[in-house]
């Protein structure tokens, strides 16, 4: 079996899926194609083919160029973040949505498998998010959708739909989580974001300044001002910590930070955890966030401190109060980390599936 993986595939999660499946003894291509170079990653070297153009045209015809010479070349095609080859073609200003995703019905009609890695907003529709929170009693999480998330994200409901009627018809297998999952009308394989455990340093930070960490990809997702919020009110307070925001830094500059951080606080918004909670896990942190346990697919013993803008400044003060209470957590942390995100074991489990589901 031969597995193509892009051509979208900028972040670290899909470094780690390429190495694991490398790992296992499956020939791969691994391919970046992007308009706009990401100078916060730091992986370039990973790829076969890592190209950026600030020409929308080049870049098209970067993708239709890979896609005629790999077509026949593999077997399965692993698309992240829902981008295949021709999933969005633009012609100048002019964006055909009749051409999008052309190279699917192709790919199938040459017996390929198609396997789609969701890993945000690709198939998430807000709406229908914020009924199941308040279904399931999440009120405090349906409460901050409907304030911080719904304004922000008129279009991403509509945009989805037709993404979804696409994925849905031609993908093989669909990788993602519940909470992101609102408009596939099919059933989906749990994913598991991998991360190599060796480039994390765990430490349990004993400083008498414990250095709050945060990182804020979009402001109104994360929580952002709710967290600076309750960080300056503890001040006010007289509580002693550093804090810094993580924005504009590459993965080493975060890495870094994660390894002599106490506190980091994940998304508040959102009932779920991402790339950054793992690693902060792997770090050796007390990590705060909006996850809750047992739901969304989460296991019950998720070792992140449930928090919402109703209780991040609560929960901070029960943190910064009394730290060496919380080792027990941080331990489960990186036991957490290591038994469900080590990428050799999520490589694996994603290869078991393809072969189980579609070989």
């Amino acid at each position: 079996m031969k597995i193509y993986i892009g051509p979208y595939g900028i972040s670290d999660i899909a470094v780690q899926l390429n190495r694991g499946l490398q790992e296992q003894g499956v020939k791969t291509r691994f391919t970046s194609i992007r308009k706009g170079k990401n100078p916060f990653f730091f992986n370039k070297d990973r790829y076969d083919l890592y190209y950026t153009s600030d020409n929308h045209m080049n870049v098209m015809l970067k993708k239709m160029r890979e896609f005629i010479s790999s077509c026949t070349k593999y077997d399965v095609f692993i698309f992240t973040f829902c981008v295949s080859f021709g999933s969005s073609l633009q012609f100048g200003d002019y964006r055909s949505s009749i051409l999008s995703y052309f190279d699917l019905p192709l790919l199938k009609a040459m017996g390929k498998k198609i396997v789609f890695i969701v890993l945000g907003t690709d198939l998430r529709s807000i709406p229908i998010l914020i009924k199941e929170c308040e279904e399931s009693g999440l009120k405090q999480h349906a409460k901050y959708l409907k304030k911080d998330m719904l304004p922000n994200l008129p279009a991403l409901s509509d945009e989805n739909i037709k993404k979804a009627k696409m994925i849905n018809k031609y993908g093989d297998i669909i990788f993602t989580r519940s909470e992101a999952a609102q408009l596939l009308s099919r059933p989906h394989e749990l994913i598991w974001l991998g991360i190599d455990l060796d480039n994390f340093k765990f430490n349990i930070s004993k400083s008498k300044e414990p250095l709050v960490i945060h990182a804020a990809s979009r402001r109104f997702m994360k929580g952002t001002t709710y967290i600076e919020n309750a960080l300056n009110r503890l001040q006010k307070e007289n509580y002693k910590f550093k804090f810094v925001l993580c924005e504009n830094m590459n993965n080493n500059e975060v890495r870094r930070l994660l390894s002599e951080s106490t506190i980091v606080i994940d998304q508040l918004i959102l009932p779920g955890y991402g790339l950054f909670a793992v690693e902060a896990m792997a770090s050796g942190n007390v990590v705060l966030g909006s996850t809750v346990p047992g739901v969304n697919e989460i296991p019950k013993e998720i070792p992140i401190i449930p928090t919402t803008p109703d209780d991040i400044y609560e929960n901070l003060k029960r943190v910064l109060t009394a730290r060496e209470t919380w080792k027990n957590l941080i331990l489960k942390g990186r036991e957490y980390v290591e038994r469900h995100h080590d990428y050799r074991k999520t490589s694996k489990n994603i290869l078991e599936i393809i072969k189980k589901k579609i070989y």
